[in-house]
């Protein structure tokens, strides 16, 4: 039985559909809901300090990302998310950065050895 009245709901539903009409004003002006749940989470959480250290956590979490572009780590997905994606034209200047960064380290690693 349950089954014939989700079937019956069902198609109630697709009765009440109208296909767009050319010329008719849009049904959903603003269109889909631009949501941001986790970008936002990120936000708010970068804003706070680090109860134990009292630096920010956007600090903590730029020194983390340099240690993983160091040892070689990809980490766009954070960055984008933070950042927004990086534009076309500046590509170019991000990848030089990270090159100087990476040997910036190497550099301070070699210093450290000797």
């Amino acid at each position: 039985m349950a089954l014939s009245k989700d079937r019956e709901k069902r198609e109630r539903q697709l009765a009440n559909l109208r296909p767009a009409i050319q010329g008719e004003p849009s049904r959903n002006p603003s269109g889909r809901p631009k949501k941001r749940l986790i970008t936002d989470q990120l936000e708010k959480l970068l804003k706070q300090r680090d109860p134990k250290t009292g630096k920010p956590n956007a600090e903590l979490v730029a020194a983390g990302l340099i240690k993983l572009l160091a040892q070689g780590k990809n980490v766009p997905e954070i960055l984008n998310r933070i950042e927004g994606p990086v534009r076309a034209a500046e590509d170019d200047i991000a990848a030089n950065s990270l090159n100087a960064v990476s040997k910036l380290l190497d550099r301070l690693d070699a210093d450290g050895a000797a």
